[in-house]
Formats: structure tokens, C-alpha cells, sequence
């Protein structure tokens, strides 16, 4: 949900039905300054959903390695090539039934 609050903040304040934007008069340092604070705050923001892909696609591996090595394992022990086709469904247990 700080994601969504996050983008939902964004977007508001930027949308062409959000009004326009109050000219605020002030030095060039301010304003860098201002672009600066702006600019970490997305980037931490999309940074850190960054990480939720990356453990997403950690466990994706995970799971794929895991049912790698039972399939390889059946092999190993006989299962011809044409048996071979398994119903893998993510995040779920292999399940062979010859």
C-alpha cells in the first residue's frame, strides 16, 4: 500500500486535471535543491519496489531449481523422454504421476 500511496501521490500532483502548478520565485540553488530532494524521493521510492521484483524473482528461481532437480531426478532413474511432460505450475509441488 506505500507503493500505491507513493504512485497515487505522484500522479495527483502532476495530472493535467491536478490545476497547475503556483510559480514559486526563488534562487537557482533552492530550486536544484528542490529537484534533488524530489528526484532521491522517486528513485528511493522505485528503488525499493525494485526489491520486491527481485525477491520475487529469486523465489521464481527457487522454485524453478527445485523442479529442475526432481525432473532430473526421474530421469536419473528411468523416466523415458516422452513422459517428460510435466504440468508445472508455479509455486506449487511437482507432482508426477506416471
Amino acid at each position: 500500500m506505500d507503493h500505491m500511496a507513493l504512485v497515487n501521490r505522484l500522479r495527483n500532483s502532476e495530472a493535467a486535471h491536478s490545476g497547475i502548478q503556483p510559480l514559486n520565485i526563488r534562487s537557482v540553488e533552492e530550486s536544484k535543491l528542490q529537484l534533488m530532494q524530489d528526484s532521491q524521493e522517486v528513485l528511493e521510492g522505485f528503488l525499493h519496489m525494485l526489491s520486491h521484483l527481485e525477491d520475487l524473482e529469486r523465489e521464481m528461481l527457487l522454485d524453478l531449481t527445485e523442479k529442475g532437480e526432481a525432473i532430473n531426478a526421474l530421469k536419473r532413474n528411468g523416466l523415458p523422454a516422452e513422459d517428460c511432460n510435466f504440468n508445472l505450475v508455479p509455486g506449487e509441488k511437482l507432482v508426477f504421476a506416471p
